[in-house]
């Protein structure tokens, strides 16, 4: 518990280096998508809802295996904005087609190569520590644009 707290106060004392260009990158015209291993699927999941609940923009979670079976599909014909969780077995196959059809791809808590952006944190080498922390991203990517409407 102790490493997932200190993930989280790490992202936060950090956003100012990361938030930004994850907001510019990860909002698009045709929403966001939010995908994450079957394990965190809930960080997709509570991610999408949190850009839908206080932004109201559209955002769907998805698990990385079911990905290339449900919304490998609209990388091809939408502006497909992707923020991936990483750490599924199941990335080089999303990978793959994010790289052929040219869309967005964000990558949180581990080093992929055709991300536009990674955004790491403290401790993010451990599951356990990426299924409690990971999730502040969505939440503080959802509150910045939150805030930013309201001013």
């Amino acid at each position: 518990m102790q490493r997932a707290a200190q993930a989280t106060a790490d992202l936060l004392e950090r956003r100012s280096e990361w938030l930004p260009r994850l907001t510019e990158e990860a909002i698009g015209p045709d929403g966001t998508y939010m995908v994450a291993p079957a394990r965190r699927f809930s960080s997709a999941q509570q991610g999408a809802l949190m850009l839908r609940e206080s932004p109201r923009l559209p955002a769907t979670g998805c698990e990385t295996g079911d990905w290339s079976h449900v919304d490998v599909y609209l990388t091809k014909t939408i502006d497909y904005r992707l923020v991936l969780f990483a750490g599924s077995r199941w990335e080089p196959q999303l990978v793959k087609w994010v790289v052929e059809r040219e869309s967005k791809l964000i990558s949180v808590g581990g080093e992929v190569d055709a991300a536009s952006l990674t955004i790491r944190y403290a401790h993010d080498d451990d599951d356990d520590v990426r299924l409690l922390a990971e999730v502040a991203v969505a939440e503080l990517l959802a509150e910045g644009l939150w805030s930013a409407a309201a001013s």
